[in-house]
């Protein structure tokens, strides 16, 4: 009797096993599509822009509107003297992106 009882109860466990996977395999896989046209967003070229010469950054202000802050004298510059850097090897930077949805 105890047999019996034990193998019902085995095929009870496969037969729901079998309905679970049946059920997960059933359902729509979840994907990563594509944007549409309508959902990328184009970024305008940035202007160039040198460290001398015609576009160099007494004219900065001058080369487009997002860069006439730079004509500003409260701004805090960057004063990067090459002769002065210390040089050093170190490991290309890298990027490590991960993919995200389009809602």
């Amino acid at each position: 009797m105890k047999s019996k009882f034990n193998i019902v109860i085995l095929i009870l466990i496969v037969l729901i096993s079998i309905v679970s996977l049946a059920y997960k395999f059933s359902q729509p896989q979840e994907t990563i599509s594509t944007p549409k046209p309508s959902q990328v967003v184009s970024i305008p070229a940035a202007p160039h822009f040198e460290y001398s010469g015609a576009e160099g950054p007494d004219k900065w202000a001058l080369l487009a509107d997002q860069y006439k802050e730079c004509a500003s004298k409260v701004q805090t510059p960057i004063d990067i003297k090459s002769q002065e850097a210390i040089k050093s090897s170190l490991p290309p930077i890298t990027f490590n992106y991960i993919q995200q949805k389009y809602k």
